[in-house]
């Protein structure tokens, strides 16, 4: 494993790369080192032919130091036990007390036989969505009733769908003001500003889809990746007079329509959480498109010493108030 330190060459090696989840691109790395310069490390396999690859994060906490990586990227989509085991193996001998890897690929038997025998454990308790559903783009969409009832009523609003392929800072804006009045009527305590989501939009990885009325209002928005011929949701906002019209129903139904011009395969709904608690709604929503569920290879974790790893359960459950999955 070797250590890239500079952004240009690193991105330049998995350019190609099959898959590339939107947690290991340019728009992400620009939108975390942003907010905490020299945070984010870039590491691969091999600097000469590399094949696996990620983007990491340091932190600290309690005099501990901790890497965090989000996933990693493959060149090819076929796991194989040995890399996965020499990549994260190797991560065991740098001058870290924690180790926590998030992968946001399709589980791989491979790649738990991989990660475990680099000494890698499920951490005592899961604090991620692992569960998502993929849409087919090549085969026709289908939808619940409810999906087709709202779509009817979009199409009689006088409703304008459009992709924004080069954002201004007015339209990060635009999105920036629809989420907050997203995350104040849904009580979310995740907020995004007008700055990252500038960041976000201005690398090319992500895009950005909109639906407005006949007065140019915005109702209903999207933020969403691409990495090859795959795209998913990020971000999603809407506004108070999008549920009296179907515009957020109207918004995906365009988009998949849309990325199917632009020879995208598959959509990623994303973090699909079945519970009894108000997180339902948003599962019976993205439910509504017929796709395949997609289960994530998940969370893992390493500790240099064995007490670490209740230590950094009761941490987040209990001091960072996180919510177990």
């Amino acid at each position: 494993m070797t250590e890239i330190s500079d952004r240009e060459h690193y991105f330049s090696l998995i350019r190609e790369f099959e898959h590339r989840p939107f947690v290991q691109t340019e728009g992400w790395y620009d939108f975390h080192e942003k907010q905490k310069p020299g945070s984010v490390r870039l590491f691969v396999d091999n600097p000469d032919a590399p094949e696996v690859a990620c983007l990491a994060h340091v932190k600290k906490l309690a005099g501990l130091k901790m890497l965090m990586i989000q996933g990693e990227c493959l060149k090819s989509g076929a796991v194989e036990v040995a890399k996965i085991r020499q990549f994260y193996g190797s991560f065991r001998a740098l001058d870290f007390d924690i180790i926590e890897v998030n992968s946001f690929l399709p589980y791989q038997t491979a790649y738990e036989i991989g990660i475990r025998e680099a000494g890698y454990l499920r951490p005592v308790g899961l604090f991620s969505i692992h569960l998502s559903l993929w849409i087919d783009l090549t085969q026709p969409i289908k939808y619940n009733d409810n999906w087709k009832r709202n779509i009817r009523l979009a199409e009689k609003s006088d409703l304008r769908f459009r992709l924004i392929d080069t954002p201004q800072p007015a339209d990060a804006a635009a999105f920036a003001a629809l989420y907050r009045e997203l995350i104040e009527d849904k009580a979310i305590s995740h907020s995004i500003s007008a700055v990252q989501t500038e960041l976000l939009l201005s690398t090319g990885n992500f895009g950005l889809a909109i639906v407005t009325n006949a007065e140019e209002e915005w109702l209903s928005a999207i933020i969403y990746h691409k990495s090859g011929g795959h795209a998913g949701l990020l971000y999603a906002a809407k506004g108070e007079k999008a549920k009296a019209c179907g515009a957020t129903f109207f918004m995906y139904n365009e988009l998949f329509s849309a990325l199917k011009a632009r020879d995208f395969i598959s959509f990623d709904m994303e973090r699909l959480l079945p519970s009894t608690h108000s997180s339902q709604g948003v599962f019976q929503f993205k439910q509504g498109v017929k796709g395949r569920m997609v289960t994530y290879n998940g969370e893992w974790s390493w500790y240099k010493r064995s007490y670490l790893r209740p230590l950094m359960y009761f941490v987040k459950r209990f001091l960072m108030k996180r919510t177990e999955m």
